[in-house]
């Protein structure tokens, strides 16, 4: 592990004690995964920023991608990836269905995405593991 990994997740865990920190009471009762529901957490985020914590990018830099939401349904989204959230030429079109990850949950809390141009028979899936009172902060885990 180099300095500017090291550098990096101290800046991000000091980030989190900022914004923890910034919490008022009543916000502080943080959605459960059960509890968290992927809708109202991506219509109330139109372009999501993703910092990939385990993907390597060359010379092993930090790997973001900017998500921009298409069009969204209490069912499904379709949304644009890029990797500056500016560049509509590198930009791929996915779609994501939205699901019950255990099958009990009373809301959409998971997606299983495709990207339409490849129309993948393997999708993606991406858990929404936690979100914030304010559904201003999330943490998925994707499995491909």
């Amino acid at each position: 592990m180099d300095k500017s990994q090291i550098l990096v997740g101290f800046l991000l865990a000091l980030f989190m004690l900022i914004v923890r920190s910034e919490e008022t009471p009543e916000q502080s009762a943080d959605a459960k995964q059960e509890d968290a529901d992927i809708y109202e957490f991506l219509e109330k985020t139109p372009k999501l920023w993703v910092y990939n914590t385990t993907a390597k990018g060359n010379n092993q830099d930090i790997v973001c991608t900017c998500d921009v939401q298409y069009n969204i349904t209490t069912n499904e989204t379709t949304f644009y990836r890029t990797k500056d959230g500016k560049t509509k030429e590198q930009r791929e079109l996915f779609k994501a269905k939205f699901i019950r990850w255990n099958g009990d949950e009373d809301v959409f809390n998971a997606m299983e995405i495709t990207n339409i141009k490849e129309n993948s028979h393997f999708p993606r899936y991406e858990i929404l593991e936690y979100a914030n009172a304010s559904t201003g902060c999330s943490v998925f885990s994707v499995l491909h």
